[in-house]
């Protein structure tokens, strides 16, 4: 209101400044009002008149000159409003501060979005260098300071990342960057915007956290790890690998500054920079299997595994690096392939021998004398498996034999774990009808993981016509047919329906022969029967000779009486197996009988004449 007083009252004076140039025209008009015919004025009223005009001019300039001044006024006011509603407006703090001689600063100006980003009312009366200072964190004072003196020693931007506490009491880490105004004096005045880190310096919290338990599972899980840059070839290891290999935290030049320590032997030395120049070329992944010489002496195998890591804008950040002890793998890698050439040397002239992956379904090598078992449309596992069944002699065996003998039949059993399987079948091969076992070995690969068989087989006829006359005989000829193992104490039946000893084993088989022979022995002498029987005297007579019969009578479920012939013999002397068969001898008992009895009989019907006659 001042203003606009000072401007009317200049308006006026500049008004009043113009009257004496006025002063001719009131004349000339007085003198025409005297001159004038059809009327006689007065004088005062020309004077009036003038004086009317001339006040009226003074004030039209006053007021012209009062309202382009309001104009001016209100078109700055407009401007200052705009300036600071768009400073206030900026969702970052902005801020003006000198800095003291001290080294300290004191905030003159702060905008709406630093009390936004603090989350203080609109409304509360704001104190520049008071609100600055209640909400910066004690601690943070001294990080404030130095990066003032740093600064100004350096006539460089001021830039600093501390706490301000909110409208609700929690903290808030928040960067100031600012720059200096005008000339450097004692109290150089800056300018500059805060920004809110609080999010970031969260994540920033969790990456460091995350890193942290990264390092330190792999250090569990017995893994160096290291992190490599392949544009400016710098590698930071770990503290795992500076211990074990007596490596330095920072190397520069890598691979060759790693090569030049020796960690790596030579002959592995081409294995591992093919691995770190597909990365460098800008692959996502590589890997490789080396040696590495340990400070204390001796060596390890590991499995160096190298992977790229991107940002959110596609860019390759850095690459993780990890090393893991596979030594005993490898052992095991080398035991297994030394197993599998003892199963191959063992077998002195198999029909078919192939070895086979069956988790990526194919087979890596195939022998045989007969070139026709041995052929196949491709290298895949399900096409050799093809090739076998196709040889089955009916439909009926081939489908028996798939239940038994396929890709993943195989996989299965081993899953149960089953490390064998053995099938005995009729094949085709060489124009005629054989008889073949077909055995498998199942593992699992230590190098790949994979699940591997090897599969052979033998022709068996001899032994299958063998069993088939074994089976003949005892399904006519003996009662029983017995396997004891008498330092097991163990006994297996034999099947005659099919050709061989049954699977299932009879543990305790002297209580076994006990419960038997107490139940069907049919003589007087029991007990000393049982002795006779006990594996110690069947031990002992066997030891004389190689074989023990003994003949007794058995009493048949209907009570019928048997004669029966008793024999032991052995079967492997120096692991304790003794053949026991028990064989009904009735008839040919009652016709030696008979025979007996006949002649007795025709020796007192007709004696013999004596000597004297």
């Amino acid at each position: 209101m001042t203003g606009k007083k000072n401007g009317l009252r200049e308006a006026i004076l500049k008004g009043i400044a113009i009257l004496p140039g006025a002063f001719p025209l009131l004349v000339c008009t007085a003198q025409a009002a005297q001159t004038d015919g059809k009327s006689d004025p007065s004088p005062w009223a020309a004077v009036f008149g003038i004086g009317f005009i001339a006040v009226l001019a003074v004030l039209l300039f006053a007021l012209s000159r009062l309202k382009k001044r309001r104009r001016m006024l209100a078109e700055t006011n407009d401007r200052r409003e705009y300036l600071q509603g768009l400073l206030d407006s900026i969702p970052n703090g902005i801020v003006a501060f000198v800095r003291n001689p001290d080294d300290t600063l004191t905030v003159n100006y702060l905008n709406d979005g630093f009390y936004r980003m603090l989350l203080i009312p609109k409304e509360r009366s704001r104190e520049p260098e008071a609100d600055f200072k209640s909400a910066l964190y004690p601690g943070d004072e001294l990080l404030l300071r130095a990066e003032m003196h740093r600064s100004r020693t350096e006539h460089d931007n001021f830039y600093s990342t501390f706490r301000l506490k909110n409208q609700n009491g929690k903290y808030i880490w928040v960067t100031l960057q600012a720059a200096p105004a005008g000339r450097d004096t004692d109290q150089p005045a800056y300018y500059g915007a805060f920004t809110n880190m609080d999010d970031m310096k969260h994540v920033q919290e969790q990456l460091e956290e995350s890193s942290a338990s990264l390092r330190t599972a792999m250090s569990h899980a017995g893994m160096c790890y290291w992190e490599y840059d392949p544009e400016e070839h710098i590698s930071l290891q770990d503290e795992k690998s500076q211990i074990e290999l007596n490596l330095p935290e920072m190397m520069h030049d890598y691979p060759e500054s790693l090569f030049a320590l020796g960690v790596i032997p030579q002959e592995d030395i081409p294995i591992y920079k093919d691995a770190v120049r597909k990365i460098d070329v800008g692959a996502v992944e590589s890997s490789c299997e080396v040696r590495n010489i340990l400070t204390g002496g001796g060596s390890r195998w590991v499995r160096v595994q190298m992977t790229s890591i991107y940002g959110q804008d596609g860019e390759r950040l850095k690459v993780l690096g990890t090393a893991t002890d596979i030594t005993e793998q490898r052992n095991a890698a080398v035991e297994y392939e030394r197993q599998l050439a003892q199963v191959r040397s063992a077998l002195s002239d198999p029909l078919v021998f192939f070895r086979v992956n069956l988790t990526k379904n194919y087979y890596s090598s195939a022998e045989s004398a007969h070139e026709e078992l041995v052929k196949t449309e491709n290298r895949s596992a399900d096409s050799l498996f093809e090739a076998i069944y196709s040889r089955a002699v009916t439909e009926e065996e081939k489908e028996a034999f798939k239940a038994r003998f396929g890709r993943m039949e195989l996989l299965e059993a081993f899953k149960r774990g089953e490390t064998a399987r053995t099938v005995d079948r009729r094949c085709r091969y060489g124009g005629k009808i054989h008889w073949v076992s077909v055995r498998t070995f199942i593992g699992r690969s230590p190098t790949t993981g994979d699940v591997e068989t090897l599969i052979y087989s033998f022709n068996i006829d001899e032994e299958h016509y063998t069993e088939e006359l074994l089976s003949t005989v005892a399904k006519n000829h003996h009662e029983q047919l017995l396997r004891i193992n008498l330092a097991e104490n163990q006994l297996q039946k034999f099947d005659p329906d099919r050709h061989q000893f049954g699977e299932q084993v009879i543990s305790d088989a002297a209580a076994y022969l006990e419960t038997f022979i107490r139940t069907h022995y049919a003589g007087d002498d029991l007990e000393n029967f049982l002795r006779a029987n006990s594996f110690e005297e069947v031990r002992r007579q066997l030891e004389k000779s190689d074989s023990y019969i003994q003949y007794a009578t058995f009493r048949n479920e209907d009570g019928r009486l048997r004669r029966l012939e008793l024999v032991n013999s052995w079967i492997d002397r120096d692991q304790q197996l003794v053949c026991s068969t028990l064989t009904d001898i009735t008839g040919a008992f009652e016709s030696e009988r008979a025979c007996c009895r006949k002649l007795l009989q025709e020796q007192r019907e007709d004696p013999a004449p004596s000597a004297g006659e």
